[in-house]
């Protein structure tokens, strides 16, 4: 007990320290937060008591409950997805490592380095499930590296937010929740036939899905005044892309004014964003909610799009695959943008002045720019991990890293189908399992070769 006192004192605190110095840093650095269009529109619904069904009720319902911290902007949302982001890489390096310098490397290359921190600088649905599914995560790894299990069910209210906060990252949920499964009742499952175990494990992730599902129904039905429906504007753009290729008008009639031609689509349309589309498909480039019924012919009408023209559709989505997994460049990506965008009657809030932020901005643009920032590296070094970690899999820590390779994985193959335009921000949950899966296994091949050094407690060196 005293040895892992000491350890606790002499390793954990630096650790914890540099987190604290980077996450103060960053977040004085772009406090109070950049906000594009969709997080204006976030703060215009916390303050009006609104709910717009194409965002996220809980994060809506959670800058509610913030706003009285800071009416005029997402300070405290944006504060709080730092602190989430650093404690977690902070619980990561000690866990992972034993001197200090090599927690420090480990901060620096899954941290500052990562282009996570720019997604961070905004006040972004995408930046709070960075925040709190990284949190939940490195709960959960402690809980793989033999501390208790109670921290796996702390991490459980977590994953739980995630599901309401960005729906499309169910994909990245699913090895998560079934790994949180076997951490949580392998004492019961330890005795069970394998076929027995997987099928626990479906039943506990078919719960959680369920309750992702219905917690999200209540929210919608509770708190939606402005009903919207975002997976329609995504078939809408798929089905002007179709439409474009094949000549033929396949937009349902309700869903565009009578006098829209192919002409029109053309001139609106952009091969690697939606948005443009509005101003064809809606009278005025105003989104206009549709019914129960009109979402069901949408998605019918895509559906046969899809069955009678599978070539045209498939190569609209692999061009903006290429867009998504490339290379971006400033013009490309709201990533970059740095700035307040004003909406309705929000309180005027603009950017102090602030030099240091101006270089960091230039810097982490400069980065979006390069290969370091392309998620097509970051999937590469997550499959080349796969096969590495497999091999291993009888280690707890090589079981973890492949849950988390394979999540940031799905959640970036999820977008070649689902995404409504090429984002750098789309992929801030693989831009984390990346890095951290590489600096587990580079913490395994290091206890390998050094078995000397291994801590009582159990941790990696």
């Amino acid at each position: 007990m005293v040895e892992i006192k000491k350890h606790w004192r002499e390793e954990f605190l630096p650790a914890l320290l540099v987190a604290l110095a980077f996450c103060a840093g960053m977040v004085g650095i772009f406090y109070p937060g950049f906000m594009t269009f969709d997080s204006s529109l976030g703060l215009w619904l916390a303050r009006h008591g609104e709910g717009f069904g194409m965002t996220p009720q809980i994060v809506t319902l959670v800058w509610r409950l913030l706003l009285p911290l800071d009416p005029s902007s997402g300070a405290p949302l944006f504060v709080l997805n730092h602190i989430f982001f650093w404690l977690s890489l902070c619980i990561f390096a000690v866990t992972l490592f034993r001197t200090w310098y090599a927690q420090i490397l480990f901060l620096i290359f899954c941290g500052l380095l990562s282009p996570c921190v720019l997604i961070l600088a905004h006040v972004w649905g995408d930046a709070m499930l960075i925040g709190v599914l990284s949190l939940a995560c490195a709960l959960m790894f402690l809980s793989a590296m033999g501390h208790g299990k109670w921290w796996a069910v702390l991490a459980l209210p977590f994953l739980l937010l995630v599901g309401l906060v960005r729906f499309n990252a169910l994909p990245a949920l699913l090895p998560i929740i079934c790994y949180w499964g076997y951490l949580t009742l392998a004492g019961s499952l330890k005795n069970r036939r394998l076929s027995a175990r997987y099928v626990v494990l479906l039943v506990v992730a078919a719960a959680f899905l369920a309750g992702i599902f219905t917690v999200n129904r209540a929210l919608e039905k509770r708190f939606v005044t402005i009903s919207m429906s975002a997976w329609a504007v995504v078939a809408l753009w798929d089905l002007a892309a179709v439409s474009l290729a094949t000549g033929e008008m396949l937009i349902p009639s309700f869903a565009r004014p009578s006098t829209t031609t192919l002409k029109d689509l053309q001139k609106h349309f952009r091969e690697d964003a939606n948005t443009t589309i509005y101003a064809v498909v809606y009278d005025n480039g105003n989104p206009q909610p549709y019914t129960s019924a009109q979402l069901k012919r949408i998605n019918k009408a895509l559906l046969a799009a899809i069955i009678a023209h599978p070539k045209a559709y498939f190569e609209h989505r692999w061009r903006l695959t290429r867009y998504l997994f490339g290379r971006y460049g400033h013009e490309k990506s709201l990533v970059s943008y740095a700035g307040i965008i004003p909406y309705g009657d929000n309180p005027p809030r603009a950017l102090p002045e602030n030099v240091l932020r101006d270089k960091a901005v230039g810097f982490y643009q400069g980065a979006v720019k390069t290969w370091w920032s392309a998620p097509i590296v970051y999937v590469v070094a997550s499959l080349v991990l796969l096969p590495l970690l497999w091999r291993q899999r009888s280690s707890e820590q090589s079981k973890y890293a492949l849950v988390l390779a394979l999540s940031g994985l799905l959640y970036a193959a999820s977008l070649c189908l689902t995404a409504p335009s090429a984002e750098l921000r789309y992929f801030s949950w693989l831009f984390f399992t990346a890095p951290v899966g590489v600096a587990v296994f580079i913490s395994m091949v290091k206890q390998r070769h050094c078995p000397a050094v291994q801590r009582e407690d159990g941790n990696l060196v």
